[in-house]
């Protein structure tokens, strides 16, 4: 579940860190089974001593070359059988075994050959080897059922084992460390100054209209425009965005009713600011800020703290990007 967090609180906890935010999370990693690599490599060493082995015809190869590719079935079954120890694959695991009990059944007529099973590694030895009867050799070594024919069968299924084996998930604890630029946190601080102060101005509405607003109310209502107008219209940073832009030009396109609750745009459009001279309690105020803080969508077209709203939240999740950093935003008041 992702970490929640109010607009305001994920601003501090930025803010607090530098202008970063680490989020750490589980992700199913594809890595290599280094144990199975390590097979592979002596499994295809034995493999190829099997196959030159395939190849023994009687009358025509040599025992000089017999002895030497015995010596290196030995030599590669040996070596094989010690990487296999780490393997914890069951199919490959099972296939290994099955080649194990093929050596067990052959053990005493291997060892005619001179393929003597010694602390449970294989030995060849030279003096038995010359004494072996051909009849023997070839049982072992012709014949689609003979010896090294299923040892061959076997080793491709291991070899296949492996190839579906050498690579698996693992789940690891991942950490991201997302950097933030300053202008960047300064802009979405004050839109969502902007959202909070629409909130409470929302809240105003029904004194505004009933010409109740006490002294009190003024002051608060006053200092929200002031707050209001620097929050939301903001042209002095480097940050450029689509929403930004239409939320500026929202402002321009409302400068008459903007200025009839106090917000005056300087000569060069570059600041909104309030005007403390501002009659709160004229007709021209009350249906301004009934127009621009309370009216609801009309004919499909939202009203301007709708649109305020939805520009604001465009440009917070533009540059937080709260499903980015895996967070969720709680309040959506911006």
């Amino acid at each position: 579940m992702a970490v929640q967090y109010t607009p305001i609180g994920i601003i501090q906890k930025i803010s607090q860190n530098n202008n970063t935010y680490t989020n750490s999370y589980k992700k199913k990693v594809r890595e290599a089974d280094a144990d199975v690599e390590a097979l592979q490599e002596d499994a295809e060493a034995f493999r190829k001593s099997v196959r030159a082995l395939k190849r023994y015809s009687p009358g025509v190869t040599t025992k000089t070359r017999l002895e030497k590719q015995l010596k290196e079935l030995a030599k590669s079954y040996n070596s094989m059988k010690k990487s296999a120890a780490g393997v914890t694959n069951e199919d490959v695991k099972k296939q290994l075994s099955e080649l194990e009990d093929l050596f067990s059944e052959n053990e005493k007529e291997l060892k005619k050959i001179g393929l003597k099973k010694t602390d449970g590694k294989y030995e060849f030895d030279s003096d038995i080897f010359e004494e072996a009867e051909d009849k023997i050799i070839d049982s072992l070594l012709t014949g689609k059922d003979s010896f090294i024919r299923q040892a061959d069968k076997i080793m491709r299924r291991v070899e296949a084992g492996a190839d579906d084996a050498e690579y698996h998930y693992v789940e690891r604890n991942i950490s991201r460390t997302t950097r933030y630029e300053q202008e960047d946190m300064e802009v979405v601080a004050l839109l969502t100054l902007a959202g909070e102060v629409t909130s409470v101005m929302k809240a105003y509405g029904g004194k505004i209209q009933a010409g109740t607003l006490e002294d009190a109310d003024k002051e608060n209502i006053e200092q929200d425009l002031i707050y209001l107008g620097q929050a939301m219209y903001i042209t002095d940073k480097n940050e450029e965005s689509e929403n930004l832009e239409k939320l500026n030009q929202l402002c321009r396109d409302n400068e008459n009713k903007l200025a009839q609750i106090g917000l005056k745009f300087d000569s060069e459009y570059k600041k909104l600011t309030y005007d403390e001279n501002t009659d709160m309690s004229s007709d021209a105020f009350k249906s301004a800020f009934y127009e621009l803080f309370e009216k609801s969508e009309v004919s499909g077209e939202p009203a301007f703290w709708e649109k305020l709203s939805k520009y604001s939240r465009n440009v917070f999740n533009g540059i937080i990007k709260p499903e980015t950093i895996g967070i969720s935003i709680i309040d959506t008041q911006i």
